[in-house]
């Protein structure tokens, strides 16, 4: 059986202890056999890796550096495994002790390697764990992107990697009438034929989880969506999404369809309300309100990297047209207005 254990820092709940929840799942799903090890904090995500499938092992916790070097040395030389490091200090201690040896580290954030310390400093010890690894990857293209500008890794050989080998759909929504999910688990039930290296996101809690998680079920997808509770760090999650679908049956604005574009995905949405005025009324991103089939054909569209760059470009134009500095002054004219009527 493929097996990988995950050294992280800690497992308490964060952005990269959930990011990693995620891609134990997959994991798991896949037939690997997994592990958990980690250093120190309090484990609050134990039970929901071990509720996954996941085995959590305690050895190094709150144990002093070199009690944890020592007995994460005696752990690889009789492991045969993947051995998959997160955050800073767990990735510093597994270059030390694995050395190359099917190592590979994940990079959780678009700052220095170590925040606190000299800029040559961080530099040093980045490099130094990148040349005991076979691969370094990024969760997102914002941290590939200062990874390489900063000098943090070196661009040799094809040493970053995505992180996401599935092709990734996803939306952030309350789960209500409102929202129209049940057209876009349609639409993704037809797309999975096409495309089974896919996974569908979907962000979010609300009154239809039952029936939305039973809808799943009964289009035979639901291994294929991976639901997640509403999430403080929406940026973040968004970035780990090749395109965003918003199937929402009306919006009074849809602020979510520009934190998208932001964050520099491609956004499908339905063609009603305030949607168009956000997207431009001729994006190529619009479709039919309930129209599943017509999201299906845009889902397969985009699909294609050359065609979802060029909505990706198009798109990001609208932030100049939302610019929160006209809207600020805007107000402020109403406001004087307002004023000067006293």
């Amino acid at each position: 059986m493929k097996s990988v254990s995950h050294i992280i820092t800690t497992i308490a709940r964060g952005g990269a202890e959930n990011q990693l929840k995620v891609l134990v799942r997959e994991q798991l799903s896949c037939g690997f056999k997994v592990k958990i090890l980690y250093l120190k904090g309090e484990p609050e995500l134990a039970d929901d890796f071990q509720s996954l499938g996941a085995e959590v092992d305690s050895r190094l916790h709150r144990k002093n550096i070199v009690f944890q070097v020592i007995s994460l040395s005696r752990y690889a030389r009789n492991y045969n495994g993947v051995i998959h490091a997160h955050l800073p200090r767990a990735e510093l201690i597994s270059a030390f002790v694995v050395r190359g040896r099917r190592l590979i580290v994940s990079r959780h954030n678009a700052e220095k390697f170590f925040p606190c310390a000299p800029f040559f400093l961080s530099k040093m010890l980045s490099r130094y764990v990148e040349s005991q690894s076979t691969s370094v990857v990024a969760i997102s293209r914002a941290v590939k992107e200062y990874l390489l500008k900063s000098g943090e890794i070196k661009y040799e050989g094809g040493v970053y990697r995505s992180s996401n080998s599935l092709f990734t759909i996803g939306t952030v929504a309350r789960l209500t009438p409102q929202k129209d999910l049940p057209t876009l688990i349609r639409a993704y039930k037809r797309f999975k034929l096409n495309c089974p290296d896919s996974r569908l996101f979907i962000v979010g809690s609300g009154t239809l989880e039952k029936e939305l998680k039973r809808l799943s079920v009964q289009l035979e997808i639901s291994e294929s969506i991976t639901w997640l509770r509403r999430t403080s760090d929406v940026r973040l999650t968004m970035e780990s999404m090749d395109l965003f679908v918003l199937p929402s049956k009306y919006e009074g604005f849809g602020l979510v369809l520009l934190e998208a574009i932001q964050a520099g995905i491609g956004v499908i949405a339905a063609r009603n309300s305030a949607i168009p005025e956000v997207l431009g009324s001729d994006s190529d991103g619009l479709f039919t309100t309930g129209d599943y089939d017509e999201l299906f054909q845009k889902l397969l569209k985009f699909h294609n990297e050359i065609e979802r760059k060029r909505l990706i470009k198009a798109q990001h134009s609208r932030l100049d047209v939302f610019n929160p500095s006209i809207m600020i002054n805007e107000m402020n004219k109403i406001y004087e207005g307002a004023i000067g009527k006293q």
